[in-house]
């Protein structure tokens, strides 16, 4: 077992890099990216010659599945595929800054460093000047002030915060994340489609809408735009795991379903949540409009 000083993925200072037995994966805790775990092929092989975006994209993809309590591996085989992600808007990358920032600081004149490894990750800053901008913006607003590495939120801050996260309060749109799969077909016309009308509100799967941008893109455009998110962990795909993480993140209330036969194998951090496990699409239906109605009331 040995200490290495600087993260191997971000550079930062202050990591912690150890190996265990079999002696083919390290194992870093690192202060911006979290906990995230490095096989040495990969190591060796490719991370000499990351740049800068590589190495955002890489940091921010593990502190996203630290937030939602999922392991970050990174391996040969999901390598390149991180680092073809698309890294946020600008204004994504400001929103995100503001409402990290208000989690932090919830009295006012509390203050924060805008270095914090934390806002790098969370804002996927590739140097200084990503931090400066975003700053200099919220400033020029009079939404925080700041000097000297430091800023504490102004009352309009905290205001404009949580009108960004209400966007959709007005929203009819219940967005189901699930597997895009021909055996889920009838599970989603007489199940989650039907649960979501019948409690009032309007049934979306991302595949249902034809258009040209990326489908992460889309993704988070929609989940934006809806009022609830419906995860069901059923052939238990990533994708679903990252969009209530992320529903979550905007703070909309998310159903919890998955097959009953797949229950076994969901995450432990998702058995903590009241999970519908369903045997027909029909049991879904019935039991996921009476939650929704529940916690939503009748739309």
């Amino acid at each position: 077992m040995f200490d290495l000083k600087d993260c191997p993925m971000c550079e930062i200072e202050n990591a912690k890099i150890y190996q265990e037995a079999p002696h083919d994966t390290f194992i870093v805790d690192c202060p911006r990216c979290r906990k995230f775990t490095l096989q040495d092929t990969v190591f060796d092989d490719d991370f000499h010659s990351l740049t800068d975006i590589d190495r955002a994209k890489l940091s921010g993809w593990s502190y996203k599945q630290n937030k939602m309590g999922l392991k970050a591996d990174i391996t040969k085989s999901n390598f390149n595929e991180i680092k073809k992600i698309q890294i946020p808007s600008i204004p994504e990358r400001i929103r995100s800054f503001l409402n990290l920032a208000v989690k932090k600081l919830p009295v006012y004149r509390q203050k924060a460093n805008y270095w914090d490894p934390e806002f790098q990750a969370i804002c996927y800053s590739t140097h200084q000047d990503d931090m400066t901008m975003i700053v200099k913006y919220l400033s020029d607003r009079g939404l925080i002030t700041s000097g000297s590495g430091v800023f504490y939120i102004m009352p309009d801050g905290y205001i404009q915060n949580e009108e960004w996260n209400l966007i959709s309060q007005d929203s009819k749109q219940g967005f189901v994340a699930m597997w895009f799969d021909d055996k889920m077909d009838d599970v989603w016309e007489n199940g989650f489609k039907p649960a979501i009308e019948e409690a009032g509100y309007e049934a979306f799967k991302v595949d249902m809408k034809h258009h040209n941008n990326k489908i992460d893109d889309e993704i988070i455009a929609s989940i934006k735009r809806s009022k609830f998110l419906v995860a069901d962990f059923t052939g238990q795909r990533g994708g679903v795991y990252f969009e209530a993480g992320y529903a979550m993140g905007k703070g909309l209330p998310v159903f919890w379903t998955c097959r009953k036969s797949d229950m076994g194998d969901l995450h432990f951090d998702i058995r903590q949540f009241n999970c519908i496990g369903w045997e027909s699409a029909e049991d879904l239906a019935n039991r996921l409009e009476t939650r929704i109605e529940a916690v939503m009331g009748k739309g």
